[in-house]
Protein backbone atom coordinates (compact mmCIF):
# COMPACT_ATOMS: atom_id res chain seq x y z
CA UNK A 1 0.00 0.00 0.00
CA UNK A 2 1.20 3.48 -0.83
CA UNK A 3 1.54 5.48 2.32
CA UNK A 4 4.56 7.74 2.06
CA UNK A 5 3.84 11.30 0.95
CA UNK A 6 6.26 11.02 -1.99
CA UNK A 7 4.60 7.83 -3.27
CA UNK A 8 1.20 9.48 -3.10
CA UNK A 9 2.60 12.58 -4.82
CA UNK A 10 4.04 10.55 -7.70
CA UNK A 11 0.83 8.54 -8.02
CA UNK A 12 -1.28 11.68 -8.24
CA UNK A 13 1.15 13.16 -10.78
CA UNK A 14 0.83 10.02 -12.92
CA UNK A 15 -2.97 10.21 -12.74
CA UNK A 16 -2.85 13.84 -13.88
CA UNK A 17 -0.51 12.96 -16.76
CA UNK A 18 -2.70 10.05 -17.85
CA UNK A 19 -5.83 12.25 -17.70
CA UNK A 20 -4.59 14.87 -20.16
CA UNK A 21 -5.36 13.15 -23.51
CA UNK A 22 -8.84 12.10 -22.40
CA UNK A 23 -9.60 15.54 -21.02
CA UNK A 24 -8.51 17.27 -24.23
CA UNK A 25 -10.50 14.81 -26.37
CA UNK A 26 -13.61 15.29 -24.23
CA UNK A 27 -13.21 19.05 -24.57
CA UNK A 28 -13.08 18.90 -28.36
CA UNK A 29 -15.95 16.43 -28.63
CA UNK A 30 -18.33 17.88 -26.06
CA UNK A 31 -17.33 21.13 -24.37
CA UNK A 32 -16.53 23.09 -27.53
CA UNK A 33 -19.83 22.02 -29.12
CA UNK A 34 -21.77 22.97 -25.99
CA UNK A 35 -20.09 26.37 -25.75
CA UNK A 36 -20.79 27.00 -29.45
CA UNK A 37 -24.51 26.51 -28.76
CA UNK A 38 -24.55 29.39 -26.26
CA UNK A 39 -26.21 32.31 -28.06
CA UNK A 40 -24.00 35.25 -28.94
CA UNK A 41 -25.12 38.18 -26.85
CA UNK A 42 -23.53 40.83 -24.71
CA UNK A 43 -25.16 39.30 -21.63
CA UNK A 44 -23.64 35.83 -22.21
CA UNK A 45 -20.29 36.83 -23.77
CA UNK A 46 -18.26 36.69 -20.56
CA UNK A 47 -19.62 33.29 -19.53
CA UNK A 48 -19.07 31.88 -23.02
CA UNK A 49 -15.44 33.04 -23.09
CA UNK A 50 -14.81 31.95 -19.52
CA UNK A 51 -16.09 28.40 -20.07
CA UNK A 52 -13.52 27.72 -22.79
CA UNK A 53 -10.73 29.46 -20.88
CA UNK A 54 -11.50 27.50 -17.71
CA UNK A 55 -11.45 24.19 -19.60
CA UNK A 56 -8.06 25.05 -21.11
CA UNK A 57 -6.80 26.12 -17.67
CA UNK A 58 -7.65 22.69 -16.25
CA UNK A 59 -5.70 21.05 -19.09
CA UNK A 60 -2.72 23.27 -18.23
CA UNK A 61 -3.09 22.39 -14.56
CA UNK A 62 -3.02 18.66 -15.36
CA UNK A 63 0.12 19.15 -17.46
CA UNK A 64 1.86 21.21 -14.77
CA UNK A 65 0.99 18.93 -11.87
CA UNK A 66 1.81 15.85 -13.91
CA UNK A 67 5.27 17.17 -14.72
CA UNK A 68 6.24 18.70 -11.35
CA UNK A 69 7.71 15.63 -9.66
CA UNK A 70 9.87 14.85 -12.66
CA UNK A 71 11.72 18.18 -12.78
Amino acid sequence: MLSSPSAIYYTVAAIYAISIPGHITFGYQHVDKAVDKIPTSKELALGKATATTAWDMVNSMFATFGKLPYN
